[in-house]
């Protein structure tokens, strides 16, 4: 009897966590969207502009509010 095993790609995950902030450094960007590049995989900041979301290792976060470039 043969036996084969299926090798998987599995990608490490890292929890990140942040905050994001106008020109001037202060929190007030409230309900900003923080998605991972390519994925569905987001979060919004909450009321001090703060995050925190699962990641994999070596991806890319796209922020975006609408009213700021």
């Amino acid at each position: 009897m043969s036996t084969s095993s299926k090798s998987v790609n599995q990608e490490k995950k890292k929890k990140i966590s942040g905050q994001i902030v106008d020109t001037y450094g202060l929190a007030v960007i409230i309900g900003a969207n923080v998605v991972e590049k390519g994925t569905t995989n987001g979060t919004i900041t909450d009321v001090d502009g703060n995050f925190s979301l699962e990641v994999d290792e070596n991806s890319t976060l796209v922020v975006s509010y609408i009213g700021y470039t």
